[in-house]
């Protein structure tokens, strides 16, 4: 007894201290005696919040969508008026967005800002019936810590700060407002309005916006002299940092439920002979499996830098001769499952059935695919030899991009028109890495390696030739998804131009 005794005299004693340090222009306004009534009316609200969650469960929600309209344009109109407030008191008016002293004398100019502050901050308990109409109408999944706790923390908080100079931060506060409950307005409207909402996607970044800049222009504190609190600069600083990294997480995480819906009904339009084959269940792996090859060869280019080169010509030897015949055996495949038993050089659409020459077909593609991870070795071998020069940027976006890009078509269309890009790239890299072999046999070799200057030639050749392959489906008819092909093209003129740039170089 004796010890609460002691802290209420402590707390009563720190209390009217305090408030003897107050604006005596706000003595006797409304909840501003004291910041022990917003506190209480902050924990009444989280009270109620979850009472009310509680006596909603089981129950029909409430159809709100009337009152809402009302509610929602009210504060557009509301949050419109405060920005207009803050601007004739100040901001428009001789605010300098630099160092701006607080005006504590009794001029209307003056008494108009202290007014809108309190305004702005006595909208904050009104923004606290966002969340008892989420209750109301059964959207607890709305009801987030993010929205809570924004909700309880500013009333109290912008006690504090009621007026002075955080009027900025106030001020951009309700412009972010007037757009949020223009929306929110809007979309209480129904279905038909629902088009013209195109903007929502924006809301949040808006916010995030708004905090970068509530902190940047804090910030000048520490750089200008200034008669203003430098703690009451900070505490909005802190808030804004905060409320950053909360919408910032709402943000990443709305992104990725919005990417897992899109992901999923992509994958439920995939080839379902598929399902279940290594990395064909996500575009995801093979991306990262991208991104991995990428690191890897910097890593490793920055390990071996001032390392003697290692001598792996036998392994060289052995992995580009097994290249060869693996690129020769898919070629055979391609042939024997498509383009030299019935296959057209026109229009060709793919086989979705589970027929053996189909499912061959499947298995050729996917093998195709896989490939590219195989032939990711190239770059390692000249990252291990020291031949830093041969990992030039296209040698790297090659192998970089090649397996992510397969993997579509692979998915989707598991043979078809696009197979003839891919049977044409196995035949040249039977050349490619019948070539590698045979340099990696060492000087011995070199007299008869005469046609290494045709090879750039012929990989150039290839990607004209598969340019014109796919151009056809804009002359024909074709049961076959044009943006497969168009993507092939887009992908060989690329590296066409890569590859011309370095035969010209």
């Amino acid at each position: 007894s004796c010890n609460m005794e002691s802290m209420y005299t402590s707390f009563k004693e720190w209390h009217d201290r305090t408030m003897s340090l107050g604006d005596p222009r706000l003595d006797g306004w409304f909840l501003m005696d004291s910041p022990v009534p917003s506190t209480l009316l902050s924990i009444l609200y989280v009270v109620l919040v979850l009472a009310g969650m509680r006596w909603m469960k089981g129950r029909t929600p409430f159809d709100l969508r009337p009152l809402m309209v009302v509610y929602n344009l009210s504060m557009v109109v509301f949050s419109a008026w405060l920005v207009y407030e803050f601007c004739v008191s100040g901001w428009l008016t001789g605010y300098s967005l630099g160092c701006q002293p607080v005006d504590f004398s009794r001029s209307p100019k003056a008494i108009r800002m202290a007014k809108t502050c309190w305004w702005f901050y006595f909208s904050k308990f009104i923004e606290m019936l966002d969340t008892f109409f989420f209750v109301l109408r059964g959207r607890f999944e709305l009801v987030t810590f993010l929205h809570v706790f924004h909700h309880a923390v500013l009333p109290p908080a912008w006690w504090w700060g009621r007026q002075v100079r955080s009027s900025f931060a106030a001020m951009l506060n309700s412009v972010v407002h007037t757009v949020m409950y223009l929306y929110y307005g809007l979309a209480a409207m129904g279905p038909s309005v629902q088009p013209y909402l195109w903007w929502k996607r924006y809301l949040t970044k808006f916010q995030m916006v708004q905090f970068v800049t509530m902190v940047v222009h804090g910030m000048q504190l520490y750089f200008i002299e200034c008669n203003y609190p430098k703690a009451f600069a900070n505490a909005i600083m802190c808030f804004a940092c905060i409320f950053f990294v909360l919408f910032a997480n709402f943000y990443i995480q709305s992104m990725y439920r919005s990417l897992k819906d899109w992901h999923d009904q992509a994958m439920s339009l995939g080839d379902p002979r598929l399902d279940g084959w290594l990395l064909m269940d996500s575009p995801v792996p093979p991306a990262l499996l991208s991104i991995l090859y990428v690191v890897l060869v910097l890593a490793g280019m920055r390990w071996m830098k001032g390392r003697n080169p290692f001598d792996i010509r036998p392994l060289m030897v052995v992995y580009n001769l097994s290249m060869v015949v693996f690129s020769a055996w898919l070629v055979y495949e391609f042939c024997v499952s498509g383009w030299l038993t019935g296959y057209s050089l026109g229009c060709q659409p793919v086989d979705f059935s589970r027929s053996p020459k189909a499912i061959r077909m499947a298995k050729a593609c996917w093998w195709f695919f896989f490939s590219k991870y195989i032939e990711m070795l190239d770059t390692f071998f000249f990252v291990l030899r020291g031949r830093f020069e041969l990992v030039t940027f296209l040698h790297v976006f090659h192998h970089a991009v090649v397996p992510p890009s397969a993997w579509w078509g692979v998915k989707f269309v598991p043979g078809g028109f696009s197979t003839f890009a891919t049977m044409l790239n196995s035949v040249v890299h039977v050349v490619m890495y019948l070539y590698y072999g045979l340099a990696a046999m060492g000087p011995s070799v070199q007299p008869y390696l005469w046609w290494k200057r045709y090879l750039t030639k012929f990989q150039m050749v290839q990607f004209v030739t598969i340019v014109i392959h796919g151009m056809q489906l804009y002359f024909i008819e074709c049961d076959y998804p044009k943006a497969f092909a168009n993507a092939i093209m887009t992908l060989a003129c690329i590296f066409f131009v890569l590859f011309a740039n370095f035969y010209i170089q």
